[in-house]
């Protein structure tokens, strides 16, 4: 056999002569080719078995899923195991592989030795058992382990066993161990108490079923956590992103009306709140909260929330409100009403300076030299305080000052700017709270008041101190003039004595 070109392929390639190839370079060539067909055949069982695999493992899971939601419905579950044995935690063995779901209640899928629809799957048998009682208590009432034992059938690979299990909430009785009543607890669609969704996410919707505790039997609370660990206790919210307004957080929803039909708040209606219950020595005792509450009824695009602090004081059942926020950020201490942004009620201390935006208002303040710089003097004085006419009054509650409940003392800022300028401070302000525009009011910095009365002090020292010196020397005047007159009076007293001696001023004494 004689070729004219060098023939070859992917798989292998035949060498060139000039009189042709031996007969073992065929033989070869042909056992290659084989051994490639075989193995892509091989390939193709293999792919096509885990292909099988995986639409046995989805029966599986959904066969798993019609048992959920079977066995969630409390009557169901009951009458399809009353008065079965219930084994206590730790058998672990299938006692009673023939009580299962009675066959006149489900499909023959839940039947020992019944398929399910697809004919893949049988169910070989169930076994009711792991009893854990929920509290010592009440020994009847606890969970089960739901045990099911499935084969798959009709695979190359023969039959090949596989458990699933699902937990039971079940009361038995505890004499027997017979099964009196039950539920499912779990699964996957929206009729278990566990839920899951397809996104991933799990919810409860357990009801009047019990509500879900964490590290406690006996939940008070739709969900209650119970720790006697060492140390610090509590809940963890992990976050890692690189959104700068992420976080972990606690949100707290409230609406009047229902899931469907909510309404909004009122005035006063609680929101969400943050509770301290410590034990007294007798029982667990509300002592402190912080409260999130309307501020005003409300209203499509208007909810006003304010913020409540209580705390109990000694010997007092109920905590007492001793802080609000309220919607217009105005704070009250000792007030739930404050009518500035600061409004306390009681007495202050404080160990440092007090200032407001117009300089230091009290305190110890820090005031060295060496710390300031652009140092003026400051120059008014008794002119500027002599214009100053305290008034009383009322404020009438425009631009957003609190109307008064009571006669007020003070100044009025015109009378103040005559005399004294550079303590008016402007502002901006809705007289009217329907206002569209802002209105320029005038602000008294009353701070600085103190320094204009010592300047005027020191104006009426120096003064009185210029009138006393010049009343002084007037005063030294006179008396060195009455010295003088004095003098010159007994001078000529003497000569007129001397001539005549019996005058009366000669003989008395003067005075």
């Amino acid at each position: 056999m004689q070729i004219n070109k060098c023939a070859k392929t992917r798989w292998f390639k035949m060498k060139c002569k000039s009189a042709g190839f031996g007969l073992i370079d065929l033989l070869i060539s042909m056992a290659l080719i084989l051994t490639a067909a075989g193995g892509l055949i091989s390939v193709q069982r293999y792919a096509g078995q885990v292909t099988i695999n995986n639409q046995q493992e989805n029966d599986v899971i959904h066969l798993q899923d019609e048992i959920y939601t079977f066995l969630n419905d409390p009557s169901s579950c009951t009458s399809s195991f009353l008065n079965l044995d219930v084994d206590d935690l730790g058998s672990g063995n299938y006692s009673h592989p023939n009580t299962i779901l009675k066959s006149d209640q489900v499909s023959i899928a839940y039947q020992t030795n019944g398929t399910d629809q697809s004919g893949r799957l049988q169910i070989q048998s169930m076994d009711l058992g792991d009893f854990d009682v929920d509290n010592a208590a009440t020994p009847g009432a606890g969970k089960a382990i739901l045990k099911i034992l499935v084969d798959k059938n009709g695979t190359p690979l023969g039959q090949k066993s596989i458990r699933r299990e699902i937990k039971l909430q079940v009361d038995r009785n505890p004499a027997t161990k017979k099964l009196e009543k039950c539920v499912a607890i779990g699964g996957k669609g929206g009729n278990q108490l566990w839920s899951l969704n397809p996104d991933g996410s799990i919810y409860y919707s357990g009801g009047s079923l019990g509500y879900i505790g964490i590290g406690t039997n006996r939940p008070t609370e739709p969900i209650d956590v119970v720790s006697e660990g060492p140390g610090d206790q509590g809940i963890l919210l992990d976050v890692y992103n690189n959104g700068g307004f992420l976080n972990g957080n606690f949100e707290g929803r409230k609406s009047r009306g229902t899931s469907l039909a909510p309404l909004p708040l009122l005035n006063n209606d609680d929101i969400a709140s943050l509770e301290a219950n410590p034990y007294d020595g007798a029982s667990f005792r509300t002592s402190s909260y912080i409260h999130t509450k309307a501020d005003a009824n409300w209203a499509p695009g208007s909810a006003p929330t304010k913020f409540e602090f209580l705390t109990a004081p000694p010997f007092f059942a109920s905590p007492q409100v001793r802080m609000v926020i309220k919607s217009t950020g105005r704070v009250g201490i000792g007030t739930t009403a404050p009518t500035e942004t600061l409004d306390v009620v009681g007495n202050i201390q404080a160990s440092g300076c007090v200032k407001s935006s117009a300089g230091v208002a009290s305190g110890v303040c820090v005031s060295d030299e060496r710390l300031k710089e652009n140092i003026r003097s400051f120059d008014l004085g008794l002119k500027a305080l002599l214009g100053f006419t305290p008034k009383t009054f009322r404020f009438n509650g425009l631009g957003d000052q609190a109307q008064s409940d009571r006669r007020e003392i003070g100044l009025i800022a015109q009378d103040v700017e005559r005399t004294a300028p550079e303590l008016i401070v402007d502002a901006t302000v809705k007289l009217n709270p329907n206002d569209k525009s802002l209105t320029k009011i005038k602000q008294v910095n009353y701070t600085s008041l103190i320094y204009i009365v010592v300047n005027s002090i020191k104006e009426f020292y120096q003064e009185f101190l210029f009138d006393y010196q010049t009343k002084l020397e007037k005063i030294r005047s006179l008396k060195s003039k009455i010295s003088e007159l004095e003098a010159q009076n007994d001078k000529l007293r003497s000569n007129l004595c001397k001539k005549d001696p019996n005058r009366k001023y000669c003989t008395s004494k003067m005075p």
